[in-house]
């Protein structure tokens, strides 16, 4: 399936570094199709892969729940993305993860 005119517009634009449409990106001023559950699974992914400290897993889990997400489908798409982020990034951030969803973990445990 061709990529849609509009898209590839916007995909030349930000891969010449159009600063204008970067900061309309950035303030998230472009609007996708992507339903707001879809969204905000793509953001934990997203802050897994960027290692975040846990007040950003928080605000997002905070967001995720309030869209309807179960702790289950936070929890699949952490696994979904783990192969790709490997092992040390991800017990990395599984303790700030864990906080966020209200999850107690021993002492000891989340080494």
């Amino acid at each position: 399936m061709p990529i849609p005119e509009h898209l590839q517009e916007l995909l030349r634009r930000l891969t010449v570094g159009d600063e204008t449409t970067i900061d309309r990106l950035m303030r998230g001023q472009f609007i996708t199709d992507l339903d707001h559950r879809t969204a905000v699974l793509v953001e934990i992914a997203a802050l897994v892969a960027l290692e975040a400290e846990g007040a950003s897993f928080q605000a997002v889990v905070d967001n995720a729940r309030a869209a309807g997400v179960e702790d289950e489908e936070i929890l699949e798409t952490v696994m979904t993305v783990s192969p790709l982020v490997g092992a040390a990034r991800l017990s990395s951030v599984l303790p700030r993860l864990a906080g966020a969803l209200g999850a107690e973990i021993p002492a000891g445990q989340n080494s």
